[in-house]
């Protein structure tokens, strides 16, 4: 308990609202705008089977008609709870953010690791080392690849805070008519879905003034969930897709 409020105290450098939150760091580099979209980097810290990881992240942000933010990890950082903080988050860091072609984004990360993505496909690729996790290394001080390290694993740590959410008893199960069956792999085609379906129960106005819609995924779970502007007090839509047959799951609205 001790080593967890001391890890805690050494992320004061950065602006945490919550355990799942953003981290806000003074950068040189980024965002990238192309078409109607604005890429950028960000960060997120994980507290994971009894592990403190912070995660890098691409932020997708949708400036065209239909406004939403949506999020691909890049690499998860295992930190050690016995050695400060914000040590350890320097060291990987993104320094460079820029644009290889029309479709690929490279990101260098602590000035050694390299990351392509795809922003087409939302595919992430390390091309400097052979796996996406990493662990702080005393001697060198930096963070260094986990050669046995799955790329797998980072998405699971990215994803964990919303199994909670998705798996909630208490959200209404929507018992409309559903939507044609087919795979949701774009997310355009997931939020075509949603708010067809919300826009019938709570009207286009209400939804739409919800924008940016918030998109997250958790395995084969599509999870959309409305924002309201700073300092407006109420709820927001909250819905669960299935990824593989577009299938609306359960929906509620906060009051």
């Amino acid at each position: 308990m001790k080593k967890k409020l001391l890890f805690l105290i050494a992320f004061l450098f950065v602006s945490i609202s919550c355990i799942y939150a953003d981290i806000e760091v003074e950068r040189e580099v980024g965002p990238l705008k192309k078409g109607d979209f604005i890429y950028d980097s960000s960060y997120k810290v994980r507290f994971y089977d009894k592990e403190d990881y912070y995660i890098g992240t691409i932020k997708i942000k949708s400036i065209g008609d239909i406004k939403y933010t949506y999020e691909v990890p890049l690499f998860a950082m295992e930190l050690d709870p016995s050695l400060e903080g914000d040590v350890q988050f320097i060291q990987m860091l993104v320094t460079d953010f820029a644009f290889k072609n029309d479709e690929i984004i490279t990101i260098k990360a602590g000035g050694i690791h390299v990351f392509e993505f795809n922003i087409n496909t939302y595919e992430v690729k390390c091309t400097s080392d052979k796996s996406r996790i990493f662990k702080y290394d005393v001697k060198t001080r930096k963070g260094i690849c986990n050669p046995k390290g799955r790329d797998a694993k980072v998405k699971q740590l990215f994803e964990s805070d919303l199994k909670e959410i998705i798996e909630k008893d208490t959200r209404l199960k929507y018992t409309r008519t559903q939507p044609e069956k087919k795979k949701l792999v774009k997310v355009e085609d997931v939020i075509a879905v949603a708010e067809t379906a919300l826009f019938s129960i709570y009207g286009e106005a209400n939804i739409k003034k919800q924008m940016p819609y918030k998109i997250s995924r958790y395995k084969n779970k599509w999870y959309i969930h409305g924002s309201l502007p700073e300092g407006w007090l109420g709820g927001v839509f909250e819905i669960v897709i299935d990824a593989e047959t577009s299938q609306i799951e359960s929906y509620i609205h906060g009051e």
